[in-house]
């Protein structure tokens, strides 16, 4: 596995790419960690609003958000549920655990990735 990990100021922007991923047919959502609903459940709309109301807790922050990218040899077949297990523990042992995040699956590369955005709070 190789992680590629990105900083952010704009949510809007990761989101937004993953989304058109899902669009083109290329991604899905499959998690909405620490949402009200079920990713299939929530708009581009309300995935935003969550993470920007969150982010205005802390008015300090300068980067509000990361985009990690996990990617998987192509041998590896991942069914969906050890891909969220995998993302559960990867948020854990980077210190985002109980942190918002969107999981997302892309099936666009040569290799089987999936990429996840979180909230990073910092003062």
């Amino acid at each position: 596995m190789v992680a590629v990990i990105h900083a952010s100021s704009s949510l809007r922007n990761i989101l937004n790419y993953n989304e058109q991923k899902v669009k083109a047919g290329v991604a899905l959502c499959l998690e909405a960690g620490l949402y009200p609903k079920e990713a299939a459940q929530l708009t581009f709309a309300q995935k935003l609003s969550r993470l920007e109301k969150l982010t205005e807790l802390n008015q300090r922050t300068r980067v509000n958000s990361v985009h990690i990218s996990l990617n998987f040899d192509p041998s590896e077949n991942l069914e969906e549920a050890k891909l969220k297990a995998i993302a559960q523990e990867y948020l854990e042992r980077i210190g985002f655990a109980g942190q918002p995040y969107l999981l997302y699956q892309h099936s666009d590369s040569g290799h089987p990735p999936f990429a996840y955005r979180n909230d990073e709070y910092q003062t």
